[in-house]
């Protein structure tokens, strides 16, 4: 007998009262959701603690200058949109980074072994040599080994796993990836460890000479990123590194030596592109000094091209004898990428590249790129996504880059899966969800290919995926994974 008042079962056997099961099972559900929503809350309440404490931090970071800077919120001290957490990857992605990373530095090295040995008239000779001055050729070539600290890929994530962009080998983002790391482990949570990186940075710049000058050097085309230079110029003076930033301006060149103010420089970080000395004759002069200058002059390793130069059948077999079954793991992830001067492959059945004009847009799926050496080389300024115009649009473009004096490159367009990431909205005060597509941006030793640092650009309502007012920026979740712990233990010599 059910008593609706009370919202008790009588049982007239024994004159006992007992709650009724449905009543309990109620009760116990407004108990749970009660608790689960002040679990909730507190979730919420530490993840907004979380992205205030960074935010402070950011005060003193600015990871780049932007023209946009009008749709940030004035509470908000970076230059793009903070999540609560560190991005987790796929843990297939997570899985397969070793081998992504060890190939593509097999790659780069394969790549510049044959490019020793090709003739300068040859068609990939001609390609990687255009446009630079003499000398400059000369120092690639006394260049014994690569002369980079770093390879970046850019890896979009996709439904099949990733697509790999680029390879950049510019410090622009390196110090992003590392305030980033910094400041989530200073949160408590899981980051790549940055504690000894810099050990790494000084070794490898440095070399033996630790008590000499450092001057990472900037020109009015990467000002913008001087903010990232002043972060990593602290991190070497905590360790007692004599640093400094200079603009090309300020550095001045005497008898083969370069000097700031006065105070003789040993050792020049670029924080700049190579094609810069074209028309400018004093960072020319800079760069024809004696100094140590890293990255160093083989500018074809900067170069979009070489991605195509993967792809052409008549360097398939020297590739494989180079660099083994990684040539199998690299043309799964590799876009094919095209020279624009050449003829499009028989299996596009295309006469001519302008031809993909005709095709409808849902399977113009290219991205035309100017492959580098070149102002418009570097960013967004030379990347056009051919699916997005119109047919009389993508004739003139493919048009104008095929009478252009710059080397174009034609890459397929795998575009990135829609995953999710929280942030926070300064205007609203809360923890919201983007629906976008993401970035992955590991940063590997160009000699081994161990894992340094990395970050993660997530952004939504474009194909572009770079750093921007409304992309989230953040590091990853630190990866457990025997090659994650197999690095860092290498790379900053761990024990154990």
């Amino acid at each position: 007998m059910w008593d609706y008042a009370a919202g008790r079962t009588i049982d007239n056997k024994r004159g006992i009262n007992w709650p009724n099961p449905r009543y309990r099972r109620n009760m116990l559900q407004e108990h749970l959701l009660q608790k689960n929503t002040e679990g909730e809350s507190e979730v919420i309440r530490r993840k907004i603690e979380i992205t205030m404490s960074i935010n402070t931090q950011g005060v003193d970071f600015s990871a780049y200058a932007t023209q946009y800077s009008h749709n940030l919120h004035p509470d908000n001290n970076l230059t793009f949109l903070l999540s609560p957490l560190p991005f987790e990857l796929p843990q297939a992605i997570e899985e397969h980074l070793e081998l992504y990373s060890q190939g593509i530095v097999a790659f780069y090295q394969a790549c510049d072994e044959m490019l020793r040995v090709l003739p300068k008239f040859s068609k990939w000779g001609k390609i990687l040599t255009h446009n630079r001055p003499e000398w400059l050729l000369q120092r690639a070539k006394e260049e014994d080994n690569i002369a980079h600290i770093f390879l970046r890929p850019d890896f979009i994530l996709t439904e099949d796993g990733v697509a790999t962009a680029e390879i950049e080998t510019s410090p622009f983002g390196l110090a992003l990836a590392l305030f980033l790391n910094n400041a989530y482990a200073a949160q408590g949570l899981e980051t790549i460890p940055n504690a000894k990186f810099i050990d790494y940075f000084i070794a490898e710049v440095m070399g033996d000479n630790i008590i000499g000058t450092l001057c990472f050097m900037i020109t009015a085309h990467t000002q913008q990123y001087r903010g990232q230079f002043q972060y990593l110029t602290q991190l070497l003076k905590n360790k007692g590194i004599n640093v400094c930033i200079a603009m090309s301006d300020d550095i001045n060149v005497k008898d083969g030596k370069c000097f700031v103010h006065g105070e003789r420089l040993d050792v020049i970080y670029r924080g700049f592109y190579l094609y810069e000395s074209i028309n400018d004759e004093h960072i020319a002069s800079i760069l024809q000094s004696d100094l140590k200058i890293l990255p160093g002059y083989k500018s074809h390793l900067e170069e979009k091209a070489i991605m195509a130069m993967f792809f052409d059948d008549e360097l398939e077999a020297i590739y494989r004898a180079k660099i083994g079954y990684y040539y199998d793991v690299l043309y799964d992830i590799f876009p094919k990428t095209y020279i624009l001067s050449d003829k499009p492959p028989n299996d596009l059945g295309l006469r001519r590249w302008d031809d993909l004009a005709d095709m409808p847009r849902k399977k113009r799926c290219f991205v035309l790129k100017i492959s580098g050496f070149s102002y418009l080389g570097a960013w967004s300024r030379g990347v056009i996504f051919l699916n997005t115009l119109s047919q009389q649009q993508c004739r003139k473009v493919i048009q104008t880059a095929l009478a252009s004096d710059d080397v174009f490159v034609i890459q397929e367009f795998k575009k990135g899966c829609r995953l999710q990431q929280e942030y926070y909205d300064f205007q609203d005060s809360t923890i919201k969800t983007m629906h976008g597509r993401v970035r992955f941006t590991p940063y590997l030793s160009a000699k081994t290919g161990q894992l340094l640092t990395a970050k993660t650009t997530m952004c939504e309502h474009t194909d572009y995926i770079h750093a921007s007012t409304n992309s989230i920026n953040s590091p990853i979740k630190y990866i457990l994974s025997n090659f994650a712990l197999k690095c860092h233990r290498q790379t900053l010599n761990v024990g154990g």
